[in-house]
């Protein structure tokens, strides 16, 4: 009998275990890519996100009511982000390094410290 409770429970974890439908987020390339990370203060933003193999980075300039965009595919190593734009066809590299729920992003000599954007889906919305 304890070996029939045995082999149910073995067979419910494995099947458990093994149609598990996550992704192991466990180096620094997997975090940033999983995640939106924003930069605000009262005359600028910038955000950073991915989908798949791109990334967007859209910079508002409150001041002038400006939006700049970089979207394209997009190189992510343990210290770097190149994007390549697919308007311009420019490369973009950034140096980043990242430390719990911020990132830090820098480019041509300055860094912006980025926050982890968190949000909430609910249905219907």
């Amino acid at each position: 009998m304890k070996a029939k409770i045995f082999v149910v429970y073995f067979l419910s974890f494995s099947l458990i275990f093994l149609c598990s439908c996550s992704e192991a987020i466990d180096t620094p390339q997997s975090t940033l890519r999983a995640n939106t990370w924003e930069y605000g203060r009262k005359d600028f933003s910038l955000t950073l996100s991915f989908c798949d193999d791109d990334a967007k980075i859209v910079v508002k300039d409150k001041d002038n009511k400006a939006e700049y965009s970089i979207s394209g595919i997009t190189t992510v190593t343990d210290k770097k982000i190149t994007v390549r734009d697919k308007e311009s066809l420019t490369d973009y590299t950034f140096d980043y390094s990242l430390r719990g729920e911020d990132v830090r992003l820098a480019y041509g000599g300055k860094t912006l410290k980025l926050k982890k954007h968190i949000t909430c889906h609910s249905e219907g919305a």
